[in-house]
């Protein structure tokens, strides 16, 4: 967000703040060196992306995983957390309409094709939190165990929806009819999805709340964190069925 309102300020200033410009082309030189070479993105950097990571282009299924925290490093795994891959795009498209950047399109579009390739097979046609170096769902905090996605998925299929927009490619449609059946199956009963589903049961996993116990209940959970979430399955369905 303060990358983007610094190209902003620049574009609205016609590019005359040196220190403004500059402080805008830094910013997008550097998050680019952040990606990875599969189109994804850390969680976190501190620096130029390693290209040893993610020689795993395609995700999947873990053959086993743990039920408890692990205390891992997460900060360089792939992640669709935090809204990161729709708040990119707005950047990417932003910085090469302001200034013509092919290099930050090109960004973009590896991010697309890493969402493609991040994509779960079947029963699970959708996404975890964040992958870890061979691309299987993982762990990050205590409460975000390796899982599919009830909330962030959503967000994925908004970002591919932008990106079709963008490119006409269908490509970036491909992956979202398989999503939205599987949102439609893992509905709550009371019409909401779960924010984690376990990995090929598609059971609703939650945390016992002070303990963070993995459990399958939902009566103890911890307040400080959205384990159920609204389903908006049926706008992106409408909104998608407007594309094709």
């Amino acid at each position: 967000a303060a990358l983007r309102f610094v190209m902003h300020v620049d574009e609205a200033l016609q590019f005359g703040d040196a220190a403004i410009h500059e402080a805008a082309t830094y910013g997008l030189d550097s998050l680019l060196k952040a990606q990875y070479a599969n189109g994804g993105w850390p969680q976190r950097f501190e620096g130029p992306a390693s290209p040893q990571l993610y020689r795993s282009a395609k995700a999947g299924f873990p053959k086993d995983w743990s039920r408890e925290w692990p205390k891992a490093k997460y900060y360089d795994y792939c992640t669709f957390n935090d809204r990161l891959f729709d708040d990119l795009m707005n950047v990417l498209f932003d910085a090469e309409r302001i200034y013509g950047r092919a290099d930050c399109r090109a960004a973009a579009l590896r991010s697309g094709d890493f969402i493609i390739a991040a994509q779960l097979p079947e029963p699970q046609p959708a996404w975890a939190q964040q992958y870890d170096h061979d691309m299987h769902p993982a762990w990050a905090r205590k409460f975000e165990p390796p899982s599919i996605t009830g909330g962030e998925s959503q967000g994925v299929v908004r970002t591919l929806m932008r990106l079709y927009r963008e490119t006409a490619d269908n490509k970036y449609l491909a992956p979202i009819p398989a999503a939205l059946a599987w949102f439609a199956r893992s509905r709550l009963p009371d019409g909401r999805l779960a924010r984690f589903y376990e990995l090929q049961t598609n059971k609703p996993l939650y945390f016992v709340k002070d303990t963070y116990e993995l459990t399958y209940e939902d009566d103890r959970l911890p307040t400080h964190y959205g384990f159920q979430v609204s389903d908006s399955s049926d706008s992106l369905r409408r909104e998608y069925e407007g594309l094709v």
